[in-house]
């Protein structure tokens, strides 16, 4: 998924942490092309409190925190938000359903590309696979106790293996990574190389049905890899590894 896309939808992997049903996540940026608001006299704390009392809220906005003047936005969803420099003040909060439990890439596809109009996102570079880094290292930090039973937590990505790369196929079609698998995110090249496999990963090979692809963070060593992964579970086998979250991105309309 291209960055500038990505940087904003990959929010969509926060969960639960509350008993609320939803959350507000914050950005530094302002709506692009945005519909209809109702400017309020609260400052941008108030505002987002505001707003997590009406069902029919779903973002607000800000240009300077301090000041008692916001937008709400009702009944819409922000196509797309333009990302701007922490320092300029600026901020846009916006209200994501919550689920209280681990989901499989089945639920993660319905969810992105139901309610949010978008798509499983690839990871195309280097700098993607970062930036993934450091979102899912903050979220995992902050969920530490949530997470600590499971050796490791995954987020689904895009990719779903090839016929032609099963463990039957295996050693007579060059698979040897990245290209066992197709991808359906649009915006990824033919040769994307921000999948950073891990150690005899992808393992498909040998583990039968591995079909689908996690980036999976270790909870002991606090690195991630991406790892292929049964489709269907949202706990592995053994339950030492949960399925937490996905990536999803689209283009802004």
């Amino acid at each position: 998924m291209t960055l500038s896309l990505f940087i904003l939808l990959f929010f969509y992997i926060f969960r639960a942490t509350s008993s609320d049903p939803y959350k507000m996540v914050v950005v530094s940026g302002k709506p692009q092309n945005s519909p209809l608001f109702q400017p309020m006299k609260f400052n941008f704390s108030t505002c987002v409190d505001y707003c997590l009392t009406k069902d029919n809220c779903m973002a607000v906005y800000s240009e300077n925190m301090a000041v008692e003047n916001c937008q709400v936005y009702y009944n819409v969803q922000l196509d797309s938000i333009v990302e701007m420099d922490k320092s300029a003040g600026v901020k846009t909060a916006f209200k994501v359903g919550l689920i209280d439990k681990n989901i499989n890439i089945t639920s993660a596809k319905l969810t992105c590309e139901g309610f949010y109009r978008g798509k499983l996102s690839g990871l195309e570079n280097e700098d993607e696979f970062n930036y993934v880094r450091e979102r899912v290292s903050f979220y995992v930090g902050y969920n530490q106790q949530r997470f600590s039973q499971y050796a490791a937590v995954g987020f689904w990505v895009n990719g779903f293996r090839k016929s032609t790369c099963q463990e039957t196929t295996y050693s007579k079609n060059n698979c040897n990574g990245t290209n066992e698998f197709d991808f359906d995110d649009p915006t990824l090249s033919e040769n994307p190389t921000g999948y950073k496999w891990g150690i005899g990963q992808p393992s498909g090979k040998l583990a039968i049905g591995s079909d689908c692809i996690q980036y999976r963070f270790n909870m002991s060593t606090n690195v991630p890899d991406l790892d292929d992964w049964k489709c269907g579970l949202p706990v592995s086998d053994g339950g030492s590894n949960a399925f937490v979250g996905y990536v999803c991105g689209r283009f802004p309309e």
